[in-house]
């Protein structure tokens, strides 16, 4: 896997306020894994719940959009990638 390249403050900011949500919001198993993917690293946080809505950043409210603004600013990419069931947001870091 290549070396992802970030902020590692943003990098844990962003991870700790996904499995926090999917703490809260979610159910089940939470499920965190890193992934090449194809010149970048991507990191998904898996839960078990029933789905959200693909305008999850605004139903979720400041953190989600704290955690992708930071991401953004170091050039990745914060996204649900499956809404759902058991959703799945995924952090994009450039290698």
């Amino acid at each position: 896997m290549p070396a992802a390249t970030g902020t590692l403050g943003a990098v844990r900011q962003a991870v700790a306020v996904l499995v926090d949500n999917a703490t809260v919001h979610g159910a089940g198993t939470i499920v965190v894994r890193a992934r090449d993917a194809g010149g970048a690293v991507a990191i998904d946080v898996q839960d078990q719940g029933s789905g959200l809505e693909q305008d999850a950043f605004d139903s979720f409210g400041d953190g989600l959009r704290l955690a992708r603004d930071l991401v953004e600013a170091d050039g990745g990419r914060l996204a649900l990638t499956r809404s759902g069931p058991q959703p799945i947001f995924t952090l994009l870091l450039p290698a």
